[in-house]
């Protein structure tokens, strides 16, 4: 049962990771808009505003990475290797197991 408190601990923080990258973005956002906004007017340089895209863009891929850790250990709560051990079935093997469900 080692391998179930380990996957309650890794998805609660892969949860806590993914707030605090969401207020990230949000923090990000506004602050791209008040650097696009400067730029136009001639007070910020491009490159800060593609620095701070850059950022956003790493920052939301992170997100995405968190949320596909997070679905595969609702597939199995045990982690990856009870995982790996499912990846390999066939269809049929699926279809079988769904009919007698």
């Amino acid at each position: 049962m080692g391998d179930d408190g380990s996957a309650s601990q890794r998805r609660r923080g892969l949860e806590s990771n993914t707030k605090g990258l969401q207020q990230q973005l949000a923090l990000l956002a506004e602050e791209i808009a008040d650097t696009s906004y400067l730029l136009a007017k001639g007070l910020a340089r491009k490159p800060r505003l593609l620095a701070l895209q850059r950022t956003e863009a790493d920052t939301a891929g992170q997100v995405e990475r968190n949320a596909a850790s997070l679905y595969h250990l609702t597939l199995s709560p045990f982690g990856a290797g009870q995982r790996d051990k499912t990846v390999g079935r066939s269809a049929s093997d699926s279809q079988a197991n769904e009919r007698t469900h």
